[in-house]
């Protein structure tokens, strides 16, 4: 476990590990913990394997995934989106936009 921004995560996996599709937060970290990207999705899994801004996670040594899995029975879309920009705000990530 890993807490970001004051929130607790599973992991951190290293990415392409997580194959689940449940709606999530996840958090790409360099080697050090720092905060590369932040985004949500309802299928996690498929969404980090084929992912847009993978490049740019590469370029800022992106190594591995923090989950916060947020099933849909007890959590929104619009609470996902919420975290999100809360961490991005306090983190500032290079990839992705605020």
């Amino acid at each position: 476990m890993v807490t970001i921004a004051g929130y607790n995560f599973d992991g951190p996996y290293k990415i392409g590990k997580i194959k689940i599709d449940r709606a999530a937060i996840y958090v790409i970290l360099n080697v050090i913990y720092s905060v590369i990207d932040v985004g949500q999705s309802g299928e996690t899994g498929t969404r980090l394997l084929t992912h847009e801004r993978k490049p740019c996670w590469d370029k800022h040594g992106g190594y591995s995934v923090a989950v916060k899995w947020m099933p849909t029975d007890k959590y929104s879309l619009e609470d996902r989106l919420k975290i999100e920009k809360d961490i991005r705000n306090k983190k500032n990530p290079p990839c992705g936009i605020k």
